[in-house]
């Protein structure tokens, strides 16, 4: 890993104080993909969130500025709302929420930045969660159980187009986009179904495609997510024996810790330029979110207060938005199982 120093950017009311690193990947980043530059103190963050440590207690959807100040509960439910991500305009906000089902059981919902307007975009059918929104047009990637195992699925916003995404025999969950949304990150134990459980990162094109193992260890690896370059994912992995953040390039190639704590790291996931890396840990008690450098270093708490729940966190994209609307998406190939 390739490190050059740069001086502060100015974001405001965190109290950086020193330079940051700007990591120079080794691999060549996606073609086309400019990243995003701006005030990162202008952005937002989303968690999920719980009053107290009772894990049956319902946690909300919260917004927050990347210091944790500001902080505005979005969806106020009594059912459990989780797993929170934003379109990328920042206008709408995909999550997954139990409202009239079972508490372990999740629909995918659509709402306004602002909490408005929720709308149901599943069917109820099944179980429906980690939703993602594309990063340049209205498609939500997903994890269900609808065809007996979890598999990956797209739909659109408007809950229609539901089709699966190169389904296995194994769990196949947490996906994530590329950049240019022509790429899918999740984990898998589709090699070793019904054997010892261990999940691998897998990336495959959006149209069900090619697929390649990029981590293929002797260990559980999770929760991939992509940098803004696309030249990065960011994961979690047991394989030095408790839960830590890695990186490797977009290849597999280069898989290294970012993280050194006895208890657990994980859920990580970029800023919109990259030159953070947003993620939850239980290393000051509870279950709280820090963010750090993108080489490991400068770990900042960002929540206090509530205890926070497993669950991702989303860092919202730069304001103004890019484009008055989101692109509409290409044709989806199939329909669902």
């Amino acid at each position: 890993m390739v490190a050059a120093w740069a001086q502060p950017d100015g974001w405001p009311g965190l109290g950086y104080g020193k330079p940051r690193p700007v990591l120079t990947p080794a691999s060549r980043p996606v073609p086309d993909v400019t990243v995003p530059t701006g005030d990162l103190g202008a952005t937002r963050i989303l968690v999920a969130a719980r009053s107290t440590e009772n894990l049956d207690a319902a946690s909300d959807i919260y917004a927050m500025a990347p210091d944790g100040s500001a902080r505005i509960n979005l969806t106020r439910h009594p059912a459990v709302d989780d797993n929170a991500s934003w379109s990328p305009d920042g206008r709408r906000i995909a999550f997954a929420s139990s409202r009239g089902r079972a508490r372990d059981q999740r629909d995918i919902y659509v709402m306004d930045a602002d909490g408005g307007n929720p709308t149901r975009v599943t069917d109820g059918a099944a179980r429906y969660e980690m939703p993602k929104w594309s990063p340049v047009d209205d498609r939500i990637l997903l994890s269900s159980d609808r065809a007996g195992t979890y598999d990956i699925y797209v739909i659109r916003a408007d809950g229609t187009g539901l089709r699966s995404l190169n389904p296995s025999r194994g769990q196949d969950i947490a996906a994530d986009w590329s950049p240019d949304g022509a790429r899918v990150v999740f984990e898998s134990d589709r090699t070793r179904p019904g054997g010892d459980g261990m999940t691998d990162i897998y990336v495959v094109d959006a149209d069900g495609g090619r697929l390649t193992n990029l981590t293929n260890s002797d260990a559980n690896d999770h929760l991939p997510s992509f940098s803004p370059d696309g030249a990065r994912v960011a994961f979690q992995s047991f394989r030095d024996g408790n839960s830590e953040i890695y990186t490797m390039h977009a290849d597999g190639a280069g898989q290294t810790r970012m993280t050194d704590y006895a208890g657990e790291d994980t859920f990580a996931s970029f800023s919109p330029d990259g030159t953070r890396i947003l993620f939850q840990s239980d290393r000051e008690g509870g279950s709280q979110h820090f963010s750090m450098f993108p080489d490991g270093s400068d770990i900042r708490r960002v929540t206090t207060g509530a205890y926070y729940q497993d669950g991702s966190s989303a860092w919202s994209p730069f304001p103004p938005a890019a484009a008055d609307s989101l692109s509409p998406a290409p044709p989806l190939l199939s329909s669902s199982q």
